[in-house]
Formats: structure tokens, sequence, C-alpha cells
């Protein structure tokens, strides 16, 4: 079995990434692999064997990324998909895999120096916002379930108040008269910062000449606080898968 018995959730989280960020099915040729995406995901479930909520939780995350982004797309879909899985796996898990482990579980396709550097774009695109609180998750779930079940679309792109507390909270205090701007409010490729002066904006995010800038997480000189087998989220881990 190609999918490990995972075949329903690997192929409904292909679904959601596609659709999110319009990726292609194939790994980028410089991977040196031919897995196509719901294996790939698949095979993460398989080694991983975390529970369904981390799945769930690592959709929330790409679905905010999208929202703060909404012009972004994306240029490879396991990047993404291992990215967040492995952050959302941080948050929630006490006991979590290492990056090099996380290595693994990404069938060797990226380097433990892709692995970090992906990790800490990731965080930075989402502007450290990386809690999806319980509420959120179970009716982000309920209606991924609902909604990205069937092989056939349109399928919907939810607004960011249903991925984000921070969000969901300036919409709530908002009034008719004053209301608060969401992050989606922008088209702008450019994170909002919370500090007076423009925040520089990580380099795979500056939109080209022509077309929607693109999300590519790629390999980039590792920042010296973090080393080969450590991550931003963690310092300790388990045994490797």
């Amino acid at each position: 079995d190609p999918f490990y018995g995972y075949e329903y959730i690997a192929r409904l989280c292909a679904r959601f990434i596609t659709h999110l960020f319009a990726c292609p099915e194939y790994p980028p040729t410089s991977t040196q692999s031919q897995a196509k995406l719901p294996h790939f995901i698949a095979y993460a479930f398989h080694r991983t064997k975390l529970h369904e909520s981390v799945t769930f939780a690592a959709l929330a995350l790409l679905q905010r990324l999208k929202a703060r982004f909404p012009t972004a797309r994306g240029s490879s879909g396991h990047r993404l998909f291992i990215s967040a899985f492995m952050i959302a796996s941080k948050v929630i898990c006490d006991d979590t895999y290492s990056n090099k482990s996380w290595s693994i579980v990404a069938q060797g396709m990226f380097t433990l120096r892709e692995i970090n550097q992906m990790e800490r774009e990731m965080c930075n695109y989402l502007d450290w916002e990386l809690t999806v609180d319980n509420p959120i998750l179970a009716d982000f779930t309920t209606m991924v379930k609902e909604d990205f079940s069937s092989s056939q679309g349109p399928y919907p792109t939810y607004p960011l108040k249903v991925v984000s507390k921070r969000a969901a909270k300036a919409a709530s205090t908002s009034t008719k008269s004053t209301p608060i701007p969401e992050h989606n409010s922008t088209t702008s490729p450019i994170p909002i910062g919370h500090s007076s002066s423009p925040r520089k904006p990580p380099q795979s995010l500056v939109p080209p000449r022509k077309g929607s800038p693109t999300i590519d997480m790629s390999p980039d000189t590792p920042a010296s606080s973090y080393s080969d087998t450590t991550s931003p989220a963690t310092s300790s881990s388990p045994q490797t898968p």
C-alpha cells in the first residue's frame, strides 16, 4: 500500500495544500525524488504516528499563512507540508522529534540544513503565531473534512479569523463605524510587523517582477544560533522514527 493506510487523510491534505498554494504534485527536480504529494504526506504519517490533531493544526498554520499572504503561491507542497507538520508537532507534543529525524520523515528529500531553514522561515512568515487553540482546531477540522473530502471542487478559502485567535479577537472588538482590518485585508507579500519600523521581508517572499509571489523556503546559510541537531522550537527529541 503506497499510502500505508492513510489514503483518505493524505489525499485530503494534498488537496487542501494544492488548492491554497497552487503547488505542483511532484517535488522540485532538485530533490531528485518522484514522490507525489499525497504519497509523501502518507509516508510522514506512517513514520511519525502522530495524532490527527497535529495534522489539522499543520493545515491551520498553512491556512493562516495563506490568509496573511493572499497572493502567494507555493513552488513545493512537500516543503510547505513538512514545515507546518513539524512545527505543529513541536507545539502540541511534549516530546517531539529532532530536525535530523524530520529529514528522515521527509524521505531524505531535504537536507538537515534545508529542514532548519524551512522551519525558521515558516515561523517568520507566521509572525510566530504558532498555536492553534482547541476550539479553533475543532471547528477547522470539521470544516476541512466537509469541504475537502471530495476530489471534485470548487473548494473554499477560509478567512484568517477562522484559524487565528488574534484575528478573531480583533474582529469581535471592531465596530461598524471603526472597523479593525484583518491581516488578509492587504495583498502585500511583505509581513506586517508589530514594530514602528518596517521589517525586512524574507527573501523568498519578495515578489518577482511579474506574477504572484512564490513561497519557496529554499536553503540559506543557517543562523549561528541554531545547531545541526536542534531547532528554534525544541531542544529535546525522541528516538529517530
